[in-house]
């Protein structure tokens, strides 16, 4: 072109063009990616969190069902949020709180959810973890479980400065079969139903108790 500005013009237009097509073709790429981590990705022996809530902290935490990882202690990342390399698109958080005065045998569940289908806590760096829209439940208040009696005998009630802890899904199945009995006729009881039911599904674990979904 003999005119300068529309030759600028039109080299803007065709970067821009480009830079549309490299930024397509690279969504489509990682979409592909975070599929085929989906359908790859392997069930850890301990994939699921257990939460200690401050009493400060409990009302917001049920309301918005985002917990935090907390921070590393010691090590090269002092002070950084601890990030959740075992948590996948199976895992369960548990939220527990332990009063002021009560002993560590008196902490109590108050809730859980299911992580976010597409959930890699190896992928999560600020250290919040953000619930399943649907797959969620909270324990009533009049039927409170104590959390160390799901424990081994051997395992002492002890659960020192952690934000979190890891669980096993065999403890957690037995938790949430339970307060899915619990919440069996309260408005929760179809919402826990099915929340139990994808729970056992995603981690290939039978169910401990008869499943009926209207």
């Amino acid at each position: 072109m003999k005119d300068k500005n529309m030759q600028r013009h039109m080299i803007a237009q065709i970067d821009k063009k480009e830079a549309e097509i490299n930024r397509l073709r690279q969504a489509k790429q990682t979409e592909r990616e975070r599929k085929q981590k989906l359908l790859n990705f392997s069930i850890a022996a301990n994939s699921h969190a257990v939460f200690n809530i401050i009493p400060e902290q409990v009302e917001h935490v049920c309301k918005t069902y985002i917990v935090s990882t907390g921070q590393y202690l010691s090590g090269a990342s002092k002070g950084q949020p601890r990030i959740v390399e075992r948590l996948k698109p199976n895992s369960v958080c548990l939220m527990t709180e332990r009063r002021r005065g009560q002993t560590e045998q008196e902490r109590r569940i108050i809730g859980a959810f299911m992580v976010g289908e597409d959930f890699f806590g190896e992928d999560v760096y600020n250290g919040l973890i953000e619930g399943h829209p649907r797959y969620r439940m909270m324990v009533p208040s009049e039927a409170p479980l104590l959390f160390w009696e799901y424990l081994d005998q051997d395992t002492l009630p002890r659960w020192g400065n952690t934000a979190f802890k890891y669980c096993s899904g065999t403890v957690m199945n037995r938790i949430l079969s339970e307060i899915t009995q619990l919440v069996g006729n309260t408005e929760q009881k179809e919402a826990a139903l099915e929340f139990y039911q994808y729970f056992c599904k995603m981690n290939c674990l039978s169910p401990l108790m008869e499943i009926n979904i209207l």
